[in-house]
């Protein structure tokens, strides 16, 4: 038997630099810091959040690209007891007026990404009355009635606009706040206490607060790292975005293993490939095949620097994965199951197992239970069976913010959650992801899965990405849309797409319109469908097909 050490995830950096303070914890493309830096960094931190009047439970909003600034907010909060709630960088107005008073944010945290987006200006544009809070650059408290509890909004590019508190404020700040004060804040927070609102959408029209303890996030990273064999003194190149819980998963996995972390401020193949070079990655962890299929397609990819990486984690068909571990000799390549609301992964595949079984998302990681529910009955389905995937155990978010009935309609008594996904339980214990409960089109009356057209289009070599909505049709009830989106300087067309399907798959699941993307709808972890669903009426309602 073994046993797991437990703390909270401000207890994680000063753990970090009392067993290595000298290890570097954290690398930028331009920038870097040991554990003791980031650990003095974040209390920095920590003194002017309290000097603002930050409590614990209060919560700090965070919109900002990927910085080493990010993460010393990150983790100041967490010492305070405070609630992290990092913001998806590509909300806008709409999202923002929601999630900002939803939340109760207290103080937002904003950085502009340098000739990229003002942040800056879409927090304006949000809150325009922030342009007539004049005092708000001396540090008096902000009144806004769009947002009642914000009392701050905090410019750490020090841009100057008006109603935000500048950098130099901000650090000022925490003149008066003594380190005793934050260590004695730190001492207090308990392992369930709320550490992160991350906001998630699904079916809703609006993104949920899905609130997840310090046990849940820390035990995801430490349960990570052991399925993925992450050993003391490892670098990680993981270059996800920050306001995602698909990057909080291998951070906290690196910083529980006192190893290094890799991140840039976007994603940028060519210089993703020179960090994994120079900083000597030993494990990959890029989620996504754009970024992964970004690396080993680019014209600088060079297998050498690979042989280093022991394992590469991504979410992709098998046939994907396998050609992905073929360009990475020596590398095992493993995949998962997992949402927002288990805070990563709720199972995933051992590097150590045959690629066989690595190609699915493998078994329950340690304090996690998973199973398998027959649809109506909600009886536990024998094995080969497909249901729905119910799962529950240490990692699991504790409610949805401010929606009790919400929380009440996928947690069942026994604190089940209900995950509204489609799979099976093989015979010998491996999880199958199959799908969405709620993604099956209905074609002329048949029951066609989603992802089994997806399946097939994401099997073409050009094809990247793919995802299929229903689109309404006078004479068969719905049709198949697919939207794609298609490695860099391929030629492919609508017509290659349907060619691929012939003879292949079953005429009716044969896409009607296909459309290709660049920019996906996403939640925090997943295409928005029911985003897609709308577009495909606006692109293709009294449309001829193609088929």
């Amino acid at each position: 038997m073994e046993y797991r050490e437990v703390c909270t995830g401000g207890d994680l950096i000063i753990r970090g630099a009392t067993l290595d303070p000298d290890r570097t914890a954290i690398v930028f493309p331009d920038d870097r810091r040991t554990y003791q830096q980031l650990l003095d960094g974040s209390v920095a931190a920590a003194r002017s959040l309290h000097g603002l009047g930050v409590r614990a439970g209060d919560r700090v909003g965070v919109l900002m690209p990927n910085s080493l600034d990010y993460l010393e907010v990150w983790f100041g909060t967490l010492l305070l007891g405070a609630v992290l709630v990092p913001i998806n960088s590509r909300f806008r107005s709409r999202e923002l007026r929601h999630v900002v008073p939803d939340a109760d944010i207290a103080v937002l945290a904003v950085a502009d990404e340098e000739g990229v987006i003002a942040f800056t200006e879409r927090v304006t544009h949000a809150f325009p009355a922030l342009a007539e809070q004049t005092g708000a650059a001396d540090g008096a408290p902000l009144s806004l009635t769009e947002a009642p509890a914000l009392r701050h909004v905090v410019d750490l590019s020090s841009t100057g606009a008006t109603g935000f508190l500048p950098a130099k404020r901000f650090e000022a700040a925490g003149a008066d706040v003594t380190e005793a004060v934050v260590e004695h804040e730190a001492a207090r927070v308990a392992l369930r206490d709320p550490a992160t609102i991350f906001y998630t959408s699904g079916t809703t029209s609006l993104p949920k607060g899905c609130v997840l303890s310090h046990e849940a996030m820390v035990r995801q990273g430490q349960e990570t790292a052991v399925r993925m064999d992450v050993r003391r003194g490892d670098v990680m190149f993981s270059p996800l975005p920050m306001f995602h819980s698909a990057c909080s998963q291998p951070l906290f996995a690196m910083l529980w293993s006192v190893g290094t972390y890799c991140n840039m401020q976007a994603f940028d193949a060519a210089v993703g490939l020179r960090m994994i070079a120079e900083e000597q990655a030993t494990v990959l962890y890029t989620a996504f095949p754009p970024i992964t299929d970004g690396l080993v397609d680019h014209p600088d990819f060079d297998p050498e620097p690979f042989r280093r990486v022991r394992s590469v984690f991504t979410v992709a068909p098998p046939t994907q994965l396998r050609e992905l571990e073929g360009k990475l000799p020596g590398t095992k390549v493993v995949t998962a199951f997992g949402m927002t609301e288990v805070a990563g992964s709720i199972a995933m595949a051992d590097p150590h197992d045959p690629f066989e079984l690595r190609m699915r998302p493998g078994r329950p990681l340690r304090g996690a239970e998973v199973e398998v529910r027959t649809i109506g009955d909600n009886q536990p389905a024998p094995a080969g069976v497909e249901g729905e995937i119910v799962c529950r155990g240490t990692t699991l978010f504790s409610h949805y913010h401010g929606l009790e009935e919400k929380t009440a309609e996928v947690m069942d008594d026994e604190g089940w959650f209900h995950t509204g996904d489609l799979g099976v339980i093989t015979v010998d214990g491996l999880l199958e992801f199959r799908g969405r409960l709620k993604d099956m089109l209905k074609i002329g009356g048949e029951n066609v899965a989603a992802i089994e057209i997806e399946s097939h289009l994401i099997a073409h070599p050009d094809v990247q990405m793919a995802a299929v909505v229903g689109l309404p049709d006078d004479r068969l009830g719905e049709v198949a849309v697919a939207y794609l989106e298609i490695r860099p300087g391929s030629g492919l067309t609508e017509q290659d797409i349907i060619d691929w399907c012939r003879d292949e798959i079953a005429s009716f699941k044969i896409p009607r319109h296909v459309a290709f993307i660049e920019e996906w709808p996403m939640s925090a972890t997943k295409i928005r469908k029911v985003d897609l669903r709308d577009r495909a009426v606006e692109d293709f309602a009294g449309r001829a097909p193609l088929t």
